[in-house]
């Protein structure tokens, strides 16, 4: 005759087992998972932190190029169209800066200039590499440089094209008008050029 209250005893014993591991592998796991929280917490903050940094450069940025689009439309609007001394002055062009309108705008850690476009490419002095030094040559045209740096990211920066168009009034004149919308405009990470 078998013993039931020794099978008893033995099966409750297994369950006991059975519980305790299930509980060690619990916590096991709850230790792991707390961990991996903490790890991501302290990654995602960093990221985060990261994310702000890039917000706000580009709100940098935009504002920037804002200031010198306005600054832009008044000069072109005055009758008086904004040219680089350099282009006018000089008889040969030797570099990038010889582009630079006399218009810089320093905004919270960044700076924003202003370049004429509306130079001739065969005033740059030879043998230089125009495609890496000048932009394309766009008369009429203008690019403001909007550069900022933030903590914890390479300088970001901010091109963009605008063009001057010439327009008839219905009384036959003749005016200037800079284009609002830019023709061209990229983004990127790079080393101060100017």
């Amino acid at each position: 005759m078998i013993n039931t209250k020794n099978t008893a005893k033995i099966r409750r014993a297994g369950r006991r087992g059975y519980a305790l591991a299930a509980v060690v592998a619990l916590i096991f796991l709850l230790t792991t998972i707390l961990g991996v929280i903490i790890n991501h917490v302290g990654y995602s903050s960093w990221v985060m932190e990261a994310y702000s940094n890039r917000f706000h450069a580009r709100n940098t940025l935009e504002s920037m190029t804002n200031l010198s689009l306005k600054w832009l439309l008044a000069e072109v609007e005055s009758g008086l169209r904004p040219r680089a001394q350099a282009i006018v002055t000089m008889e040969y062009l030797t570099n990038f800066d010889s582009l630079r309108i006399f218009a810089t705008i320093d905004f919270e850690g960044g700076k924003a200039t202003i370049y004429d476009l509306d130079y001739m490419p065969e005033k740059i002095v030879k043998p230089i590499d125009m495609s890496r030094i000048f932009p394309p040559s766009l008369p009429g045209g203008y690019m403001i440089r909007a550069v900022v740096e933030r903590k914890g990211l390479a300088p970001l920066m901010l091109e963009s094209v605008y063009v001057v168009t010439l327009s008839t009034l219905p009384g036959g004149d003749v005016v200037e008008i800079l284009d609002e919308n830019p023709v061209y405009s990229r983004e990127l990470f790079r080393r101060i050029l100017n």
